[in-house]
């Protein structure tokens, strides 16, 4: 029986309601120590029976991995890479399964960039990243002209594939042995290190995996007393500096995988976005919204979950995004 929209909206305010007062501790997320055994456990209960209040909802959503519909017209073509595979397929030598792991793969690592994901309400919010997978530049199958011309489609102009999101709004670059605090497990958003054992899970390795990820590990005011705000000096090093050694931890779990395959694996890593060109953009609707605050009405939105968006703290974030590359990336 489906749960009713009132039902499910009384659960989700009761939801809310315990989370703001068992708020998880991103500190855990980037250091690694787990919660207490009791507030773990609770975390654990309250993800489970949300994931159960949107089963139906979840289930009736677009999955997070699309195959080339008519793959089986495509390697059959004699100019196909695959139409020798397509042939062992016709003769019974190996199965329609077999067939699907022998396309192409690619999988899609990253945060709410790689995901049709905005602020807007809370409510809203929560729903967005729980069920909206594809239409984004990575994932989209809309055939329409109008709609977004994905790298999935693009690639499907020279072969079948089949791909994979891994992405979750909220993601964070976080030590291999961190868990997700309870508001990253309401939202289904996985760190870097789940994606990463979500990928090497599979029997069927990527052979491209392509990784866009870092940005909330941006917000470098989160916890910090307001002499550390004053001066983040040390905070902004550290962070730089844990980022990269938690980056190439996951990393280098995908690289060791990738050696002991028998097809070539590539491995494409995207810079963070340019922060600095972002705030220059944002301005402008800031001074719309300033104005005339029923333009943009959820402008501000953003600063409940990242609060260094806030104008005090905007060119710390630029410069901190600029630390964590490595300098022959800058």
């Amino acid at each position: 029986m489906r749960i009713t929209f009132p039902i499910r909206a009384v659960l989700f305010a009761g939801i809310i309601v315990y989370s703001a007062a068992f708020p998880g501790s991103r500190a855990d997320e980037l250091t690694g120590p787990p919660p207490p055994l009791p507030l773990a456990i609770s975390e654990h209960i309250t993800a489970d029976v949300v994931d159960l209040i949107f089963l139906f909802d979840r289930v009736a959503s677009d999955p997070p991995r699309a195959t080339t519909p008519n793959y089986l017209a495509g390697v059959s073509e004699p100019s196909s890479p695959l139409n020798r595979d397509h042939l062992e397929y016709r003769q019974g030598k190996i199965d329609r399964t077999e067939l699907a792991n022998r396309l192409p793969h690619i999988a899609m690592m990253g945060d709410s960039l790689t995901q049709d994901f905005y602020f807007s309400s809370l409510a809203s919010s929560f729903w967005r990243a729980r069920t909206q997978w594809r239409k984004n530049w990575f994932l989209d199958t809309d055939p329409n002209p109008e709609s977004i011309f994905s790298v999935y489609e693009r690639l499907e102009r020279f072969t079948p594939l089949v791909v994979t999101e891994n992405n979750g709004a909220g993601a964070l670059v976080a030590p291999p042995q961190s868990q997700e605090d309870l508001r990253k497990r309401l939202v289904r958003a996985r760190n870097l290190p789940r994606q990463v054992r979500q990928v090497l899970r599979r029997k069927r390795f990527p052979d491209l995996i392509m990784i866009w990820i870092g940005h909330n590990n941006l917000d470098w005011v989160h916890g910090l007393a307001e002499e550390e705000r004053e001066h983040p000096e040390k905070h902004l090093q550290a962070i730089a500096t844990q980022f990269r050694v938690n980056y190439t931890e996951s990393l280098q779990s995908l690289i060791d995988r990738a050696k002991t395959e028998n097809h070539k694996v590539a491995i494409v890593v995207f810079g963070l976005a340019n922060i600095a060109a972002y705030l220059k953009g944002r301005r402008q609707p800031e001074i719309l919204h300033a104005e005339n605050p029923k333009l943009y009405p959820h402008f501000n939105s953003g600063y409940r979950s990242f609060e260094s968006l806030k104008p005090p703290y905007q060119k710390n974030m630029a410069r901190l995004s600029l630390m964590m590359m490595p300098k022959y990336a800058q």
